[in-house]
């Protein structure tokens, strides 16, 4: 409350992630100074689609708000918006330069081939299937290296020797981090029970892409609309069935 009270006496406009308790937020706002622009912007999904608190909270907040913004009109669908809230809604595509890929990789043979999977690893991304393979496939194959950044390195490297586990990156640094390997891996797990990652905004892609990585990724949705804005995508399928 302290750094919002300095925020409010500066004439600046109020740009809001999606987060819990919105509507709070913007409601101190707009009753200390009702002529702020407050900007509200939805990054990701509601996955959880049974979530009627977060929903309810999301357009009451809309309805104060003075503009939405999200990179895919099916994020904010996942949400619910209602029919005023709609109207405030502007769609700001995905901006960042096309990232040029070689049809096959220029790596001499005696060289590590690095993959990197950056992002959360709790249970409901379902990860575990992945690992296990990955982990066998690592025991034999030494060229291939593959690092996933994580909260919980002492215990996945116990479970998985084979694999790389490095602690989360922050994100000023992750650019750096993402140049030194070849291969980004990207899975969103398919609808289960009331978890739906059918609307998901894998961003992680563009932090590949922008590092120059070839995106490798599982046959979903979200993929195929990342897919459709002209990045470069091989699926898990695809690399089975033919070589690069």
């Amino acid at each position: 409350f302290f750094f919002l009270k300095k925020f409010l006496n500066k004439n600046y406009s109020a740009h809001i992630f999606n987060q819990p308790n919105m509507n709070l937020l913007v409601s101190l706002i707009k009753k200390d100074k009702k002529n702020k622009k407050i900007i509200i912007e939805i990054r990701s999904p509601l996955i959880n689609s049974k979530d009627f608190i977060r929903k309810k909270d999301f357009n009451n907040a809309a309805l104060k708000a003075d503009l939405i913004i999200a990179p895919s009109r099916n994020i904010i669908k996942s949400w619910s918006i209602t029919r005023i809230a709609n109207y405030k809604y502007v769609e700001i595509p995905v901006c960042i330069p096309k990232t040029k890929f070689s049809k096959r990789l220029n790596i001499p043979r005696n060289k590590y081939l690095n993959f990197i999977y950056s992002g959360s690893l709790d249970k409901k991304r379902q990860m575990d299937n992945i690992l296990q393979t990955l982990n066998l496939f690592s025991k034999n194959e030494k060229r291939f290296k593959f690092y996933f950044t994580t909260s919980q390195k002492k215990k996945l490297r116990k479970r998985y020797q084979n694999l790389k586990f490095i602690n989360e990156v922050k994100s000023n640094l992750l650019h750096k981090v993402l140049r030194f390997h070849h291969f980004g891996l990207s899975y969103i797990p398919p609808r289960k029970n009331k978890i739906d990652y059918i609307n998901a905004m894998p961003t992680k892609i563009l932090d590949y892409a922008a590092a120059g990585l070839i995106l490798i990724c599982n046959d979903h949705p979200s993929h195929k609309y990342i897919k459709n804005l002209g990045f470069k995508i091989f699926t898990f399928k695809s690399l089975i069935e033919k070589k690069f």
